[in-house]
């Protein structure tokens, strides 16, 4: 009999939207020499290297159409998500092949990614979830990827480690220290000020990218908090839906209360069910 379980982690093969913008765009754009306060367009003006249905170089709308506001700084462009932006940026500064490269090095499953400039810019590649996590962790972790492990340990009866998870995996610099924390610094702002506004919590230091493909259809929402990195995504499945509901109902202040005033540690148990809950459903 034919399985059909599918495990939303692992196997869900979904477009990111614009949550891949700090990873294949504005973390690799800083680290080729760009900053928070580079200048980007945010016009509907003709991108080198953006070949329109056409064929003809074009550009890409922003989320309904408008919020065109011009010339803006690299930190805006993340904060407020603006589509042109971030399609200058990958041309401009990063190109097709570098971007490829960052996000391979962030652990992303080279038959999911969709190497064409809007696959890279606007998050139409097939990431996992579990990818996506492990990518956004290298910034969280200070630019340095570590393979994702799901057994960190083994130990006997007496307390003598006999396996260490940690021991044979992998790890290797992707961004430099400077570039991952000015990256987050970014998302705080986003958080604070822009598309990510709903993940705020109250008491803590959030950054975050959201991130939409197909109107409401498929959202991801990537959350820094503190030392969790947590990854919550919706789609319109109808099981799915019976677990967690639309998109628009799901805030980070729904948390705010459970987590306030709570170590680390226990804030961690209370978002694992969360994630459990997503990644059976």
């Amino acid at each position: 009999q034919e399985n059909r379980v599918l495990h939303y982690a692992t196997a869900c093969r979904r477009p990111p939207g614009s949550a891949i913008k700090p990873l294949a765009v504005y973390a690799p754009a800083i680290e080729m020499g760009a900053g928070a306060g580079t200048v980007l367009n945010n016009m509907p003006l003709p991108i080198r290297g953006w070949t329109g249905s056409k064929g003809k170089d074009s550009w890409p709308q922003n989320y309904g159409g408008s919020s065109y506001r011009g010339p803006e700084t690299l930190r805006t462009a993340l904060t407020k998500s603006d589509n042109p932006a971030a399609a200058y940026a990958l041309m401009h500064f990063v190109g097709v092949d570098r971007s490829y490269d960052f996000l391979l090095q962030l652990g992303a499953d080279p038959d999911n990614i969709n190497k064409t400039p809007f696959g890279l810019a606007l998050g139409s590649s097939g990431i996992t979830p579990v990818d996506m996590t492990v990518a956004f962790g290298v910034l969280a972790n200070g630019g340095v990827y570590q393979e994702p492990i799901s057994v960190l340990g083994i130990s006997d009866s007496e307390g003598n480690v006999v396996w260490d998870g940690h021991a044979k995996q992998e790890r290797r610099r992707v961004f430099s220290e400077s570039t991952a924390y000015l990256v987050v610094d970014m998302l705080k702002d986003a958080v604070k000020s822009g598309t990510g506004t709903s993940a705020k919590i109250s008491g803590q230091t959030v950054a975050g990218k959201t991130g939409t493909a197909s109107e409401t259809v498929y959202n991801i929402k990537l959350d820094l908090l503190v030392d969790i990195l947590n990854v919550l995504t919706c789609s319109a499945d109808e099981v799915f839906q019976d677990v967690v509901g639309s998109s628009s109902k799901i805030k980070a202040s729904q948390l705010s209360e459970k987590l306030k005033g709570l170590p680390v540690h226990e804030q961690r148990k209370i978002l694992e069910v969360v994630d459990t809950m997503i990644a059976n459903a």
